[in-house]
Protein backbone atom coordinates (compact mmCIF):
# COMPACT_ATOMS: atom_id res chain seq x y z
CA UNK A 1 0.00 0.00 0.00
CA UNK A 2 2.94 2.31 0.61
CA UNK A 3 4.07 2.04 -3.00
CA UNK A 4 0.59 2.93 -4.24
CA UNK A 5 0.55 5.89 -1.84
CA UNK A 6 3.89 7.05 -3.21
CA UNK A 7 2.65 6.76 -6.81
CA UNK A 8 -0.56 8.69 -6.09
CA UNK A 9 1.23 11.41 -4.14
CA UNK A 10 3.82 11.90 -6.89
CA UNK A 11 1.04 12.06 -9.50
CA UNK A 12 -0.74 14.75 -7.49
CA UNK A 13 2.47 16.73 -6.99
CA UNK A 14 3.18 16.56 -10.73
CA UNK A 15 -0.40 17.60 -11.47
CA UNK A 16 -0.08 20.59 -9.13
CA UNK A 17 3.22 21.61 -10.72
CA UNK A 18 1.74 21.28 -14.20
CA UNK A 19 -1.24 23.38 -13.16
CA UNK A 20 0.84 26.09 -11.53
CA UNK A 21 3.48 26.42 -14.22
CA UNK A 22 1.05 25.79 -17.09
CA UNK A 23 3.06 23.11 -18.86
CA UNK A 24 1.42 22.22 -22.14
CA UNK A 25 -1.11 25.06 -21.93
CA UNK A 26 -0.58 28.39 -23.61
CA UNK A 27 -2.33 31.65 -22.77
CA UNK A 28 -4.21 30.48 -19.67
CA UNK A 29 -3.47 33.61 -17.68
CA UNK A 30 -1.28 34.34 -14.67
CA UNK A 31 0.04 31.71 -12.33
CA UNK A 32 -2.06 31.36 -9.23
CA UNK A 33 -1.57 29.37 -6.08
CA UNK A 34 -5.04 27.89 -6.50
CA UNK A 35 -3.88 25.87 -9.51
CA UNK A 36 -1.25 24.21 -7.30
CA UNK A 37 -3.83 22.75 -4.89
CA UNK A 38 -3.40 19.16 -6.18
CA UNK A 39 0.28 19.43 -5.28
CA UNK A 40 -0.69 20.37 -1.73
CA UNK A 41 -2.80 17.25 -1.33
CA UNK A 42 0.01 15.20 -2.87
CA UNK A 43 2.46 16.72 -0.39
CA UNK A 44 0.17 15.80 2.51
CA UNK A 45 0.00 12.23 1.21
CA UNK A 46 3.78 12.16 0.92
CA UNK A 47 4.11 13.41 4.52
CA UNK A 48 1.75 10.63 5.59
CA UNK A 49 3.93 8.14 3.74
CA UNK A 50 7.06 9.39 5.51
CA UNK A 51 5.30 9.19 8.89
CA UNK A 52 4.20 5.63 8.07
CA UNK A 53 7.81 4.45 8.19
CA UNK A 54 7.79 5.15 11.93
CA UNK A 55 4.10 4.81 12.75
CA UNK A 56 2.53 2.68 10.06
CA UNK A 57 -1.14 3.06 10.88
CA UNK A 58 -0.98 6.76 11.72
CA UNK A 59 0.93 7.65 8.56
CA UNK A 60 -1.44 5.76 6.30
CA UNK A 61 -4.39 7.43 8.02
CA UNK A 62 -2.84 10.83 7.31
CA UNK A 63 -2.52 9.85 3.65
CA UNK A 64 -6.11 8.59 3.64
CA UNK A 65 -7.39 11.85 5.11
CA UNK A 66 -5.44 13.85 2.52
CA UNK A 67 -6.94 11.74 -0.28
CA UNK A 68 -10.39 12.13 1.25
CA UNK A 69 -9.97 15.90 1.34
CA UNK A 70 -8.62 16.04 -2.21
CA UNK A 71 -11.32 13.83 -3.67
CA UNK A 72 -14.25 15.58 -2.09
CA UNK A 73 -12.87 19.09 -2.56
CA UNK A 74 -12.54 18.30 -6.26
CA UNK A 75 -16.10 17.02 -6.40
CA UNK A 76 -17.29 20.04 -4.44
CA UNK A 77 -15.62 22.31 -6.94
CA UNK A 78 -17.21 20.54 -9.90
CA UNK A 79 -20.75 20.22 -8.53
CA UNK A 80 -21.94 23.87 -8.82
CA UNK A 81 -20.85 24.12 -12.46
CA UNK A 82 -22.46 20.79 -13.23
CA UNK A 83 -25.77 21.76 -11.62
CA UNK A 84 -25.85 25.09 -13.47
CA UNK A 85 -25.03 23.19 -16.69
CA UNK A 86 -22.05 25.46 -17.38
CA UNK A 87 -19.43 22.76 -16.94
CA UNK A 88 -16.85 22.94 -19.73
CA UNK A 89 -14.82 19.73 -19.82
CA UNK A 90 -12.26 21.23 -22.20
CA UNK A 91 -11.17 24.14 -20.00
CA UNK A 92 -7.80 23.99 -18.26
CA UNK A 93 -8.81 24.21 -14.59
CA UNK A 94 -11.61 21.67 -14.98
CA UNK A 95 -9.20 19.09 -16.36
CA UNK A 96 -6.93 19.55 -13.34
CA UNK A 97 -9.82 19.31 -10.91
CA UNK A 98 -11.19 16.16 -12.53
CA UNK A 99 -7.73 14.56 -12.55
CA UNK A 100 -7.16 15.42 -8.87
CA UNK A 101 -10.56 14.06 -7.85
CA UNK A 102 -10.03 10.90 -9.91
CA UNK A 103 -6.61 10.15 -8.40
CA UNK A 104 -7.79 10.81 -4.85
CA UNK A 105 -11.00 8.82 -5.22
CA UNK A 106 -9.09 5.93 -6.83
CA UNK A 107 -6.78 5.94 -3.80
CA UNK A 108 -9.81 5.87 -1.49
CA UNK A 109 -11.39 2.95 -3.34
CA UNK A 110 -8.18 0.92 -3.35
CA UNK A 111 -7.63 1.62 0.36
CA UNK A 112 -11.15 0.55 1.25
CA UNK A 113 -10.90 -2.60 -0.87
CA UNK A 114 -7.61 -3.52 0.81
CA UNK A 115 -9.18 -2.98 4.23
CA UNK A 116 -12.28 -5.06 3.47
CA UNK A 117 -10.68 -8.01 1.73
CA UNK A 118 -9.30 -10.59 4.12
CA UNK A 119 -5.60 -11.14 4.35
CA UNK A 120 -4.15 -14.44 3.24
CA UNK A 121 -3.56 -16.68 6.17
CA UNK A 122 -0.15 -18.21 6.36
CA UNK A 123 0.06 -21.69 7.74
CA UNK A 124 3.00 -22.49 9.91
CA UNK A 125 5.16 -25.13 8.36
CA UNK A 126 5.38 -28.24 10.48
CA UNK A 127 8.17 -30.75 10.39
CA UNK A 128 7.41 -33.93 8.47
CA UNK A 129 8.05 -36.15 11.50
CA UNK A 130 5.44 -34.37 13.58
CA UNK A 131 2.67 -35.04 11.10
CA UNK A 132 0.27 -37.73 12.16
CA UNK A 133 -2.12 -39.57 9.97
CA UNK A 134 -5.74 -38.71 10.53
CA UNK A 135 -7.73 -41.29 12.40
CA UNK A 136 -10.16 -43.28 10.36
CA UNK A 137 -13.69 -43.27 11.62
CA UNK A 138 -15.54 -46.57 11.12
CA UNK A 139 -18.88 -46.48 9.41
Amino acid sequence: MRIFTLICSLLLIALGAAGHYGWGVEGEGPRTLVSAIPGGFGLLMLIGLIVSFLLRRTGMQIALLAALGGGFSGLGRLTPSYLEETLDWQSHPMNLIVAMAAICLLYLVVTLVCAVLPKRSRKKSQPAAAEEEPESIPC
